[in-house]
């Protein structure tokens, strides 16, 4: 649900979707703004619209979201792709896959297959 709705942005072009992980207690996205005024207010959208869609129907209380978020201004396309290659790494570090690709809640498959359940926006240089 998560990617789904960055993947809505990305599809009324509003931001472009490089890549992204969903982790059991974080995620990482990479993207780039084309019409939002802000990253944090594309986060603040996103967070806001995910917790109205899941509160009630699992039942949800309280705080969802953590206040704050950290962020990383890509300089150039050796940055964005270690940037990528890190998020997509995360998953085998912490265990939980032993190749990237196999992880189902990230792009690591479209970028090594063209395919996957969200399709990712390349970075013109």
């Amino acid at each position: 649900m998560l990617i789904g709705l960055y993947a809505g942005y990305r599809d009324r072009g509003d931001i472009r979707l490089h890549g992204y992980v969903v982790m059991p207690d974080h995620y990482h996205v990479l993207v780039t703004l084309v019409t939002e005024p802000s990253l944090s207010e594309l986060v603040r959208k996103i967070h806001s619209a995910f917790a109205r869609r899941c509160r009630a129907p699992i039942g949800l209380q309280g705080l969802l979201w953590q206040r704050r978020f950290y962020d990383h201004v890509i300089r150039d396309e050796d940055d964005w792709r270690t940037k990528l290659a890190y998020m997509h790494g995360n998953p085998v570090q912490r265990g939980l896959v032993d190749q990237a690709s196999r992880y189902t809640w990230s792009s690591a498959r479209f970028w090594l297959t063209g395919a996957g359940p969200v399709q990712c926006d390349a970075v013109i240089w």
